[in-house]
């Protein structure tokens, strides 16, 4: 809480305002619960360490950090649709936090098939390759594959952007696809020297095909 306030001259008609605060006694977690969890066992195993844990300081960013390990724990296993909520009671009197996460994993999903949308001139299936490498229709949701075909998609050195995005799920199959999105190069410019011209190149995906 603020205790004081007080002005200072800082010269040439500025003054400078000084707020005093007394922090007072760190608030810890003295109880953290995680509902739910025990529907989705494989996000269990996977997720480790909490970044907040009882007995520890409660913070605002390792409030909301575990909140983001226990989703992407269930985004990474599967539990592709899992909702998770947090809520904390601070108790003044008694510096101590009770947290509290529930977790609804819903259903457990599969991914489904890949499609992919690229220029005319774009090797669609050394793409799809790129992506089938990392992305096995048929397995278990895994959302940090996503990043890592991406990622594979664009070292082709073709392209001058790449997105590889959820589609919508499909309630019958248990599936949920992908979309891949693939968008040329721009041409570069390259500036030989003065006198000397100008000349426009593009690095295109002929010599992948």
């Amino acid at each position: 809480r603020v205790t004081g306030v007080d002005e200072e001259p800082a010269g040439s008609g500025r003054v400078r305002i000084v707020f005093h605060v007394f922090e007072g006694r760190p608030v810890r977690v003295t109880k953290l619960v995680v509902n739910g969890l025990d529907d989705a066992p494989e996000a269990r195993a996977r997720l480790g360490r909490l970044p907040l844990r009882a007995g520890e300081v409660f913070t605002d960013s390792a409030y909301d950090a575990a909140r983001g390990a226990i989703a992407t724990a269930l985004a990474n296993t599967g539990w592709a649709t899992a909702q998770v909520t947090q809520r904390a009671v601070v108790l003044p009197e008694t510096a101590s936090a009770e947290v509290t996460y529930d977790v609804t994993p819903g259903r457990r999903w599969r991914f489904g098939p890949v499609d992919v949308s690229v220029g005319t001139l774009l090797p669609r299936q050394k793409v799809l390759d790129q992506v089938l490498a990392v992305i096995h229709p048929g397995d278990w949701w895994d959302e940090s594959k996503l990043a890592i075909a991406q990622a594979r998609v664009f070292e082709l050195g073709a392209f001058g952007g790449v997105r590889v995005v959820r589609a919508e799920p499909d309630s019958a199959r248990g599936t949920i696809g992908l979309n891949v999105t693939v968008q040329s190069a721009p041409f570069r410019t390259v500036r030989a020297g003065p006198g000397l011209g100008v000349t426009a190149i593009r690095w295109d995906a002929h010599a992948l095909v």
